[in-house]
């Protein structure tokens, strides 16, 4: 059973008078609870993918379908409303809130998305996630407190606290040393698993994704599974 399926994208860009194409005719299928590695040059439009794939840019044409839902042809007040229940991103940067704490970061997305859980619920849920990436003795701490892999840890966590149906990891250990994008990057593998979300993983690291159960590089706007 799918979750994904990507019809015939396209996008492309003007560069003064030239038209570049970026994808082209884009065609992938992803499997439910899959974990799927996207790898490709510096410019070779895996960025340009994951803004497509999160609702934030349009192509050219073509379909997006998540959970049947075909969300290039959303307005952008539905769109934001499903991309909050479905989707969720880790990003490179972390982008955590600075004057917000650990775990007033984590509880964020499920405050502004569901007013009929108690802030008791949401905070048992963020401690508990929290707890499961090992920051338990973190939570007051402020993200100027914590180190790149503890932050990242916390935007793992955030990610989760929707139950999303999808996660898309945008070179989630990219700011990491070696040692420490290694150990967080098992533990969110671990945690996915756990949850059995569909992960979308954008990385230039061919190791990292190789975790995945399947690896696509992307190459002149088509995807060439590897793995």
């Amino acid at each position: 059973m799918s979750i994904i399926e990507i019809k015939n994208l396209t996008k492309s860009f003007l560069q003064g008078n030239n038209k570049i194409n970026i994808l082209n005719e884009l065609n992938l299928v992803v499997p439910l609870a899959s974990k799927i590695g996207i790898v490709g040059q510096s410019g070779s439009g895996k960025s340009t993918f994951l803004s497509l794939m999160s609702g934030l840019d349009k192509p050219d044409h073509g379909q997006i379908l998540v959970n049947n839902n075909d969300i290039t042809k959303m307005s952008e007040e539905a769109l934001t409303e499903f991309r909050a229940k479905n989707l969720s991103i880790v990003f490179q940067q972390y982008h955590l809130v600075a004057h917000l704490t650990a775990l007033e970061n984590v509880m964020l997305p499920l405050e502004i998305l569901d007013h009929n859980l108690s802030k008791k619920s949401i905070k048992d849920k963020a401690i508990e996630l929290l707890n499961e990436v090992g920051l338990e003795k973190r939570l007051s701490h402020f993200p100027s407190q914590l180190s790149g892999g503890e932050s990242q840890r916390v935007a793992i966590a955030r990610a989760l606290i929707t139950t999303p149906k999808v996660i898309l990891a945008d070179e989630p250990s990219g700011n990491l040393d070696l040692e420490t994008g290694t150990r967080v990057m098992n533990l969110f593998m671990t945690i996915i698993d756990k949850y059995q979300i569909t992960t979308l993983l954008v990385t230039h690291n061919p190791e990292l994704a190789s975790l995945c159960q399947s690896v696509y590089k992307l190459n002149h706007g088509k995807f060439e599974k590897i793995k």
